[in-house]
């Protein structure tokens, strides 16, 4: 058998073959169950208090003279009402109502009742109202209220323009009045050229009667040459006063005695 022939050189290692491509991302896993709902926080402490609300019922009122009438004033407050009062606005001019103001004239304007009462209303009340209500916090008011008072001074008519009596006879002198109002008093005035003289219920009962509200008309008895003129018929309200127009009496005839004077013939 032959010998083994020498052992031959290793040989250079082989170049580093390239990198693999990275191979595909695994699924993500599932979204695990939601925790449980807590627990709903407390409501906080609510706001600092305010001032009271203040309404009034009507933006107007209306009312007859001499009659009452009540403006009505709401308050709410979620603490404890100390006063309550009433302004009132004429010409810029400020004026206020409390309870303790004219208690003839105002009641309410207090804080269990803040509405106000005017009695016997008159032309002077005319005027805009406000109320006002005050607390711990502070004062609120209303918005205005315009009051008007209605009624007018009595219509008075002397329906004939004139009348003729004769001397000694009696003459009723009408007159009617017309008033929305109670008519507190009536009277006649006399002119003879330009001297007037007023004739009342309590003048010379013994020549007249009537000029009263109740029968305005004036009689006049036992009429004479003096009662000639003209005559005018008044009637007064709590608003004011009437008048008609004139009315001219004429008395006619003679002052003689005629039957005396026949006599007296008779015996020549």
């Amino acid at each position: 058998m032959g010998r083994t022939g020498p052992k031959g050189a290793k040989g250079s290692p082989g170049d580093t073959g390239d990198q693999g491509n990275t191979g595909p991302r695994g699924k993500s896993g599932s979204t695990g169950p939601s925790g449980p709902t807590g627990r709903k926080g407390d409501t906080g402490p609510s706001g600092p208090s305010a001032v009271p609300t203040v309404q009034v019922q009507q933006p107007s009122y209306s009312v007859t003279t001499g009659s009452s009438v009540t403006l009505v004033c709401t308050v709410t407050s979620t603490l404890t009402v100390n006063d309550v009062y009433w302004q009132r606005s004429i010409g810029g001019s400020i004026g206020q109502i409390r309870s303790t103001t004219n208690t003839n004239k105002y009641s309410g304007s207090t804080t269990s009742t803040p509405s106000l009462t005017i009695f016997n209303a008159d032309r002077s009340d005319i005027d805009t109202y406000t109320c006002f209500a005050t607390n711990s916090v502070g004062t609120g008011q209303s918005t205005t209220t315009q009051l008007s008072v209605t009624g007018t001074p009595p219509t008075v008519i002397v329906p004939q323009p004139s009348y003729s009596i004769t001397i000694g006879d009696s003459i009723t002198l009408v007159c009617t009045v017309t008033s929305n109002l109670p008519v507190t008093s009536v009277q006649w005035e006399r002119n003879i050229g330009g001297s007037v003289t007023t004739i009342t219920s309590t003048t010379n009962t013994n020549k007249y009667s009537g000029s009263t509200p109740t029968t305005p008309s004036l009689t006049i008895s036992n009429g004479a040459q003096s009662d000639s003129g003209e005559y005018t018929c008044f009637a007064t309200n709590s608003v004011g006063t009437g008048q008609s127009t004139a009315t001219t009496l004429s008395v006619t005839g003679s002052t003689c005695k005629c039957a005396d004077n026949y006599i007296f013939l008779q015996h020549l």
